[in-house]
């Protein structure tokens, strides 16, 4: 019993401490207390290839945003979305893993209508602009769930925030960054299995 307890209480301060997971940015930019989710988002991005995007330090006219969900219980498994615009075209990835080997991929997303008409939509959304969940009046009380963390690397500098539970919607935040997943998610042409 009592090792059921302390496993509880270990998840408890785990999840319970990811309110402060990904601050605004600091006087240099960097996001502060970051670092619970670091060593799993670096390995999955190493391991296709990409550099953690608080290392990305983008020129003028060229921006990376990063949007990760990230399951309680699994979170070795964190998919990734990563839109990117660059010598003014767009490139849009998906991280996934593979079912067979369990190898991460990244995989080039299709959209439904246009990436520049997907994007002018997120940004109305806000999607730059949410603050952390830490910053809200009504954080999430679930400790479990997906925590979805988005990264912002934009010439000027690196930020993240995250959310807790967006489908729960505790804060008009919360139900803001939910519209930006389903925008999102209804934008991305899916190809059928085999």
């Amino acid at each position: 019993m009592k090792s059921k307890l302390s496993e509880w209480i270990t998840l408890i301060l785990l999840l319970g401490g990811c309110n402060w997971l990904l601050a605004q940015p600091s006087s240099n930019d960097s996001p502060e207390n970051v670092t619970m989710f670091h060593p799993t988002m670096d390995e999955v991005t190493k391991s296709v290839g990409w550099r953690p995007l608080r290392e990305h330090h983008p020129v003028d006219g060229t921006f990376e945003v990063r949007i990760w969900t990230i399951p309680a219980h699994r979170i070795a498994q964190a998919p990734c979305i990563a839109l990117k615009f660059a010598q003014q075209k767009w490139m849009v990835s998906e991280i996934a893993t593979q079912v067979e080997t369990g190898n991460y991929v990244a995989n080039v997303l299709v959209p439904t209508t246009s990436w520049p008409a997907i994007w002018t939509d997120l940004e109305k959304l806000g999607i730059l602009r949410l603050p952390d969940e830490s910053k809200t009046e009504n954080q999430s009380a679930v400790l479990d769930g997906c925590r979805c963390i988005v990264e912002i690397s934009l010439p000027s500098g690196y930020r993240a925030y995250s959310y807790s539970n967006t489908n729960h919607g505790w804060s008009p935040e919360s139900r803001q960054l939910a519209l930006i997943l389903k925008r999102l998610h209804d934008a991305i042409k899916r190809q059928p299995p085999g």
